[in-house]
């Protein structure tokens, strides 16, 4: 760790959240490896937290106030537990694992980027033909994944409303974009910082006929879209389909109230209308780019699938581009640098390793150093800073997920 410091003004600026991208990214890689700065802006958010409940209450913006009205649905939706059953074991805190290894529909790979802020939460629930899914994540990550359903579409929603949280395939994704993920369609969602979101799966025979138009050209060139629509009418769709789960998921409780139950045609209702208030529609990379970030990305993962790389000037080899343009599509799409995403990667395969069933009764070093670790103390440290435990504390919990 370097023993140059930002100065408390810097530390000060990041915990307020005032600090320019270019920044707030150089601070944090600082923070991250450097204790005496983490506990100093961890405290200046906790003062932050004290004064602004001092405050009196301030007329909200519009924005933040349809976000407010959400709360009563998150607070059922997303409570901080949710039961996790394995081998018999009852386990209320979820995890990063969990909530990896509950996600359906989609065939993805999670990483983790940044400790977690937050508990993470998974719901899912099934009508008549659409099925549902609310998550909220703790923490920055990455889903590289495939819509391998091919019998639907996934419809999915950014539901924190907050624009730029959350990058699809290298664009920047506002808080009133719809995913459309058709079958067989590869996506990268990148998320900034910890986000809710919601997932419409909806069968293709299904399907309104006022939405032929608008999944046509996704369903035919087998690439996701993502459709801008009113912000108004985004946000009616997630109050229903909150209203929906809730609905449903009180159901199965008989000690709690049932609310009127939003209906499944309610449900798809609200989500023609948001599709065909469209303001714009992507449909795919732009293919005439050949410098397309998402493009790039794509092609440097396929490169390095059959390999193990380690380093960036790996990377340049596999995929014969230069390293400034690797960066450039990383940032992009990952919002970090190849070098760390490279970190990551290491990290987050150990973190699976050592959660598999055969991982038990081996060393923990003989663990990481099969996956490529030379440093063990060095990594332990980050390892540590990313998934708040020690690996030989996550290989004590290794178990197969039913």
């Amino acid at each position: 760790m370097s023993e140059l410091h930002p100065s408390d003004v810097v530390l000060l600026a990041l915990a307020a959240g005032t600090l320019d991208e270019v920044q707030r990214v150089a601070i944090d890689d600082h923070v991250r490896g450097c204790a005496r700065c983490r506990a100093f802006v961890r405290a200046m958010e906790h003062v932050g937290g004290i004064v602004l409940g001092r405050l009196p209450p301030t007329p909200l913006a519009n924005e933040l106030l349809l976000s407010a009205q959400l709360d009563q649905h998150d607070a059922f939706l997303f409570p901080h537990w949710v039961p996790f059953r394995s081998e018999g074991t009852l386990r209320l805190a979820p995890t990063f694992s969990d909530y990896a290894h509950n996600v359906h529909d989609v065939e993805v790979n999670f990483l983790l980027t940044e400790g977690s802020e937050r508990d993470w939460s998974i719901r899912r629930c099934t009508l008549t033909d659409i099925a549902l899914q609310f998550g909220r994540t703790g923490a920055s990550t990455i889903a590289d994944g495939i819509a391998d359903r091919s019998d639907a579409i996934v419809f999915a929603i950014q539901s924190s409303m907050l624009s730029d949280h959350v990058i699809m395939n290298g664009q920047k994704a506002s808080a009133s974009d719809i995913a459309v993920l058709p079958p067989g369609c590869d996506f990268i969602f990148t998320g900034r910082a910890a986000y809710d979101w919601i997932s419409i799966i909806l069968p293709i025979k299904n399907l309104p006929s006022v939405l032929v138009d608008y999944v046509r050209e996704p369903i035919e060139k087998g690439a996701a879209a993502r459709i801008t629509t009113k912000q108004s009418r985004c946000h009616h769709l997630v109050r229903v389909a909150a209203k929906t789960i809730k609905s449903k998921l009180q159901r199965a409780d008989s000690s709690a109230a049932c609310l009127p139950e939003s209906t499944e045609e309610e449900l798809i209702d609200a989500l023609s209308r948001a599709i065909t208030s469209a303001k714009d529609c992507q449909v795919g990379p732009r293919w005439h780019d050949s410098h397309d970030s998402y493009q790039v990305v794509r092609q440097v993962l396929s490169a390095a699938r059959e390999s193990q790389p380690f380093h960036v000037a790996d990377l340049c080899h596999l995929s014969s581009l230069k390293e400034r343009t690797l960066a450039c599509a990383f940032t992009n799409v990952f919002n970090i640098s190849p070098a760390r995403y490279l970190k990551v990667r290491l990290l987050n395969n150990i973190h699976k390793s050592l959660l598999a069933p055969e991982a038990r009764g081996q060393q923990v070093a003989d663990i990481l150093m099969s996956g490529g670790v030379i440093e063990l103390d060095e990594f332990t440290t980050e390892y540590c800073l990313l998934f708040g435990e020690t690996p030989c504390q996550t290989q004590q919990r290794s178990q197969p997920y039913n």
